[in-house]
C-alpha cells in the first residue's frame, strides 16, 4: 500500500478541492452557473461557459450537461451541428456498434435555445438559422413533391436527429426551441 497523499493541484495547477481526483492530469469539474454556450464559426472551442469561450460543437455542450445536472439552458448560435455522439447513460456515452445511433440526446429538465447570432446577441432564429442534421456525409439529394418526392444519399443518415428523455412520470420535459431539423 501507498502513502503518498494524493496531489492538491492538476498540471496547470488548478486545484483538487472537492474531494474527487478525475483520470487524468487536468482537473475537470462542472461549470459554475446553469447556462452553455455553443457556436460552430469559432476557431477554437473553449469552456462553453459564455459566447467568448463557447463550445464549437453542441455534443461538446450536451455531454457536459449530461454529467452536470445544474446546466440548465444551452444558447446555440447559428450555423449546421451534426451529432457525434450516441445516446447517454447518466454521464457515460453509450455504446453500440451501429454509427447511424449518434444523435443529439436531451436529458430531461434541458432547454436547447437556437437562432443566436454567431459570437451571441439578440436571438432570431429567422435570421440566424440554426439547423441540426443528420446527413453525416453532407451528401443528401431531394427532388420532387407529393408522389414524386425523392430523397438520396441517405443510406448513412442518423436514424434520430434529436433524442430526448424523460422519466415516465415527474419528468421535468425538454424544450427545443429555435431549430431547424
Amino acid at each position: 500500500t501507498s502513502t503518498t497523499a494524493p496531489p492538491n493541484d492538476d498540471i496547470t495547477g488548478a486545484p483538487r478541492n472537492d474531494g474527487f481526483i478525475d483520470i487524468g492530469a487536468y482537473e475537470w469539474r462542472c461549470p459554475i452557473g446553469n447556462t452553455l454556450y455553443v457556436d460552430a464559426n469559432i476557431v477554437n472551442s473553449g469552456n462553453g461557459t459564455s459566447w467568448a469561450s463557447a463550445f464549437k460543437s453542441l455534443d461538446q455542450a450536451l455531454a457536459v450537461a449530461h454529467c452536470c445536472t445544474g446546466v440548465k439552458n444551452i444558447y446555440v448560435a447559428q450555423g449546421t451541428y451534426t451529432p457525434t455522439k450516441k445516446p447517454y447513460n447518466g454521464c457515460t456515452e453509450m455504446t453500440t456498434t451501429d454509427p447511424r445511433d449518434k444523435t443529439f440526446h436531451l436529458r430531461d429538465g434541458l432547454k436547447l435555445w437556437g437562432g443566436y447570432p454567431t459570437g451571441g446577441g439578440i436571438r432570431n432564429y429567422k435570421v440566424h438559422v440554426t439547423t441540426l442534421s443528420g446527413d453525416f456525409s453532407g451528401n443528401d439529394g431531394v427532388t420532387g413533391s407529393g408522389s414524386t418526392f425523392s430523397i438520396t444519399g441517405n443510406t448513412e443518415n442518423a436514424y434520430h436527429v434529436v433524442l430526448s428523455s424523460a422519466p415516465s412520470s415527474g419528468g421535468l420535459g425538454v424544450t427545443l426551441d429555435g431549430f431547424e431539423i
